[in-house]
């Protein structure tokens, strides 16, 4: 683990560094499947190593995040859903030269109905776990143009850094849905209009390699990115804003899902 950390700061677009190795090793010593969701895998199968004092008592999850009403699925499940998602769409894609479209059909439906089970999440979370807006950035500047820190909106305050994280990885998680829904979409000729999905990707906007985003917004956080490895000395953060620039490198589209391992650590 803080190997793989180490490895965040050090890395650089000519050394990306060792992540999958250190995940690969991780994995190992626990003796659970080496992949992003691998811990929650793990957690839910009531892994010896993971369980927290008491938790036999109730479903374990890794991310426990207060909850108004009990009966919504838990983040963990929400992902663990997502993925499975993922890899059944990039296997049948992959598969082109075949026809599928009862398969693509199921595909869509089900990512539609995970679309819907995300907000539900975010709408029964506590409040007092819900970020708060302290202020609002106004349009002052060109949007090709705008400079790191400025871009117009609300700005957002957290409880602390875990649920920030957390809510990252749900942002990012509905980002990466959405987008599959969108390729579905495309690959059964759908004609519906897609404004509902294209709008909440803008509005979720956190992975700015997503065929998805806005060129403009791509474009500002990749210099977000940049002053980010430039003036805080994270290395991972160039590797990032590389994957704008070059969005089909296979090494550096699985290290955002390494992040997410990590953050489940």
């Amino acid at each position: 683990m803080l190997l793989g950390l180490y490895e965040i700061i050090v890395g650089n677009e000519l050394h990306p560094g060792y992540h999958n190795p250190h995940a690969r090793g991780l994995a190992a010593l626990l003796g659970i499947r080496s992949s992003s969701v691998g811990l929650i895998e793990a957690v839910h199968r009531s892994h010896p190593l993971l369980l927290r004092i008491g938790a036999k008592k109730h479903k374990e999850t890794i991310f426990s995040t207060p909850a108004s009403k009990k009966d919504s699925r838990s983040l963990d499940d929400l992902l663990l859903s997502l993925s499975s998602l993922v890899n059944r769409a990039n296997a049948l894609f992959q598969e082109s030269s075949k026809d599928f479209s009862d398969t693509l059909n199921q595909l869509h439906n089900e990512a539609q109905e995970l679309d819907r089970a995300f907000p539900m999440w975010k709408e029964t979370r506590e409040t007092s776990f819900h970020p708060s807006t302290i202020f609002y950035m106004e349009d002052n500047y060109d949007p090709s143009e705008c400079p790191v820190g400025f871009w117009p909106g609300e700005v957002d305050t957290y409880f602390d850094l875990y649920s920030s994280a957390v809510w990252n990885i749900y942002r990012a998680a509905r980002l990466f849905l959405v987008d599959l829904i969108l390729k579905l979409s495309s690959a059964l000729n759908d004609e519906r209009s897609l404004d509902t999905e294209t709008e909440t990707a803008n509005c979720l906007v956190d992975a700015s390699h997503l065929d998805i985003v806005n060129f403009q917004i791509k474009r500002y956080l990749n210099r977000c990115l940049w002053w980010i490895s430039k003036n805080m000395g994270i290395g991972q953060a160039a590797i990032f804003a590389q994957v704008c620039i070059n969005p089909f490198t296979r090494t550096l589209r699985k290290m955002p899902h390494l992040l997410i391992h990590c953050i489940g650590v």
